[in-house]
C-alpha cells in the first residue's frame, strides 16, 4: 500500500520517510470506505502465515493508529500460531494485552517469572500490563507477579490492580502498602484511593507521596484493616 496526499491534480507521498506498507492482494468489497479497506489489509498482513516477520512488523510500528476492535485482537490471535520467533510472538502477546485481550497474560506472566522475556520485549509487555489492563478476570495471573524479586515487575502488576481498581484485591494492595519498593507502595495508594472513592485521601501526585508517605502509608492500612473485617 502506498498513501498519496493530493493536491489539486497533484500527488505527493504522504510521509517520505514511511511511504508504503505491505499488503496482500485479496478482493475488496466494494462498499467499504477507504479507510476500512487499509485497516483490512493491515490486518490481513498480521494474520498471514505466510508474511514475513519484517512485513508483519510494519504493521505493529503504528499499532497506536489501529483501533481496539474485535478485528483487531482476532488479527492478532490468528497471527500467533505461525509466530515461531519468541521476540515476535512476545511483541503480539504484548498487543493483545494493550488492546484489551487478557487471555495472553498468564503465559505473559509466566514468561516474566521464569526470565524468559526477550530483552527487546520484556519492557513492552510490562508496559502493556501496567497501562492497559483493566478487567477485573486479570487479577488472578497477576497475583503471582507481586511475588518477583524484579521490582519493575511487580510494579507493572500493582499499577494494572490500580487500573482494576476491584474491592476483592484490598487485602492484595494491603501487602503492596509494605513493598521494599517505592513505586509499588505508590500504586497501591492509588488503587485505595480508588476503591474507597474517598475525596479526602484522593490519590496523591508521585512527589506528594514520595515527600509524605508514610501519612498515605498509614492511612491506608487502617483502612484496608477495618474493610476487611
Amino acid at each position: 500500500m502506498v498513501f498519496l496526499r493530493r493536491d489539486h491534480d497533484n500527488y505527493s507521498l504522504a510521509d517520505p520517510y514511511y511511504p508504503e506498507f505491505p499488503a496482500i492482494a485479496q478482493p475488496s468489497p466494494a462498499t467499504t470506505d477507504p479507510a476500512s479497506a487499509v485497516l483490512r489489509e493491515m490486518l490481513a498482513v498480521v494474520a498471514s502465515p505466510t508474511t514475513s516477520f519484517e512485513e508483519k512488523s510494519e504493521i505493529l510500528r503504528v499499532d497506536y493508529a489501529l483501533p481496539p476492535t474485535n478485528d483487531v485482537r482476532a488479527a492478532f490471535r490468528e497471527a500467533l500460531p505461525s509466530a515461531a520467533e519468541p521476540d515476535f510472538r512476545q511483541r503480539l502477546q504484548g498487543e493483545l494485552i494493550y488492546f484489551g485481550d487478557i487471555h495472553e497474560l498468564p503465559s505473559v506472566a509466566q514468561l516474566l517469572l521464569n526470565d524468559l522475556a526477550t530483552k527487546s520485549q520484556k519492557g513492552w509487555l510490562l508496559y502493556a500490563i501496567g497501562n492497559h489492563v483493566s478487567d477485573r478476570r486479570a487479577v488472578s495471573a497477576l497475583q503471582p507477579l507481586l511475588r518477583s524479586s524484579d521490582d519493575s515487575i511487580r510494579e507493572a502488576a500493582v499499577e494494572a490492580l490500580w487500573h482494576i481498581a476491584d474491592p476483592a484485591s484490598v487485602p492484595i494492595l494491603a501487602k503492596c502498602l509494605t513493598d521494599a519498593d517505592e513505586q509499588v507502595r505508590f500504586y497501591a495508594v492509588r488503587a485505595f484511593s480508588d476503591i474507597a472513592n474517598q475525596t479526602d485521601w484522593g490519590g496523591p501526585a508521585e512527589y506528594e507521596f514520595h515527600e509524605h508517605q508514610q501519612k498515605y502509608l498509614s492511612q491506608w492500612q487502617k483502612w484496608a484493616k477495618s474493610a476487611r473485617q
